[in-house]
């Protein structure tokens, strides 16, 4: 329950308690969520770090198959050694895989506006820096034609939450599950706030300097939102909603207060350095 401290804003009582006596830190990566950027800071203080990642050029199996792979070598290897820090594009099941696996592992992660997002993730597809992206623009010329995939709807519930609660669509139980199974969640529109108190949870207060896989506005990638796409995304994207809002609606009660906290908890530790 400590994440609830933290919303809560008993900020005391949730650094004391979360970042006790923790060997491992998960990032359960939502794609577009600014995760690339959080990765990369993270992985370079939280040493040994691990990438759970797949071959994207074997395409003889499923996406979910092939992270399956990579989340039974990753076990097998932290077992082997310990890792400080691991992260990876991982569903639900496959993150409580690791949790039987390795029972004292703490998860964090980070939303994103679920418009946002979705479009992000498209303009994403549709650049070099996805390897696929020439394939994926001839199968999905427009946004509509992505918003309307039944695989890319509620991708942050999906990521975050079991598929059984999913399927049920209630949004206060995905809601519930994240808040009592996550030790942190940020948020992408407040990257800077979350990413300080993120970091001073992990025993190592910074700011933010890395940003990987920004989407710029091109010819071939250009702002492609409408109105009636906002709104579409929004009907197909409930639990998304839902899930966002809550987190927003607890973050914008104690932003102001979590600011200063971090700042002064920064100023006393550079004191003491």
């Amino acid at each position: 329950m400590t994440l609830s401290l933290l919303l809560s804003g008993k900020f005391d009582e949730y650094f004391t308690q979360s970042s006790a006596d923790v060997p491992l830190w998960l990032f359960v990566h939502v794609p577009k969520t600014a995760g690339s950027s959080l990765t990369t800071e993270l992985a370079g203080f939280l040493r040994p770090s691990y990438n759970i990642h797949i071959d994207r050029s074997d395409v003889a199996r499923s996406y979910n198959e092939r992270y399956d792979t990579a989340v039974a070598d990753f076990i097998m290897q932290a077992k082997q050694r310990p890792f400080r820090f691991a992260s990876g594009h991982i569903l639900e099941y496959q993150t409580a895989r690791i949790r039987n696996a390795l029972p004292d592992v703490r998860l964090i992660t980070m939303l994103r506006q679920p418009v946002s997002r979705l479009v992000s993730d498209y303009r994403y597809q549709r650049t070099p820096m996805h390897p696929n992206h020439e394939e994926f623009k001839k199968r999905l010329p427009t946004l509509s034609d992505y918003v309307e995939l039944l695989g890319e709807n509620n991708k942050m519930a999906k990521f975050l939450v079991p598929r059984p609660i999913v399927a049920s669509e209630d949004e206060q139980a995905c809601i519930d599950f994240i808040m009592h199974n996550y030790a942190f969640v940020g948020l992408q529109e407040m990257y800077p706030l979350c990413f300080q108190t993120l970091t001073m949870l992990l025993g190592k207060p910074s700011t933010p300097s890395v940003r990987k896989r920004v989407n710029e506005v091109t010819e071939e990638n250009p702002l492609l939102l409408t109105p009636e796409i906002d709104r579409q995304i929004r009907i197909l994207n409930r639990l998304d909603m839902a899930i966002y809002d809550a987190f927003l609606k607890r973050y914008k009660v104690i932003r102001e207060a979590l600011l200063e906290y971090v700042r002064s908890r920064r100023a006393e530790w550079a004191g003491l350095a």
